[in-house]
């Protein structure tokens, strides 16, 4: 999901900034971002505050391994994403979410683990503060 963020935000005009929050440490950060996206905006959350506040919760069994999760990790494999070494609970689903002051605009409510938010949707709601960097 990270190089197709990295890829919308290059190449749809007028998406916002970008920050990515990850759960865990500096330097498992700049493991995991260095072949994705090197010089990601990115925020280490290892006690997974930002997680919580942000409403990412627990994966149901449904969401790992249900049909359209299997169907998403094949097609990641295709796409050349493998499976890592989990870091901080592999078990907490993933989060996105545009702002607009404190105030959150859009948000995707991920249904299973492969699932991917249409980078597009959030470009047309981009707050106007918001300026291609």
């Amino acid at each position: 999901m990270v190089r197709d963020l990295r890829r919308a935000r290059s190449e749809i005009p007028g998406f916002p900034k970008v920050l990515l929050f990850f759960q865990g440490d500096v330097a498992q950060g700049a493991r995991f971002f260095a072949d994705r996206w090197p010089d990601a905006p990115a925020v280490a959350d290892e006690s997974r505050t930002f997680f919580e506040g942000f409403g990412c919760r627990r994966a149901t069994f449904r969401q790992l391994f249900g049909v359209r999760a299997l169907r998403a990790s094949l097609r990641a494999l295709r796409k050349g994403n493998g499976v890592g070494k989990p870091v901080g609970d592999p078990m907490v689903m993933p989060g996105a979410l545009l702002l607009r002051g404190e105030r959150v605009i859009w948000e995707h409510d991920f249904d299973h683990a492969g699932d991917h938010p249409d980078w597009s949707e959030v470009a047309r709601l981009r707050a106007p503060a918001c300026e291609s960097a």
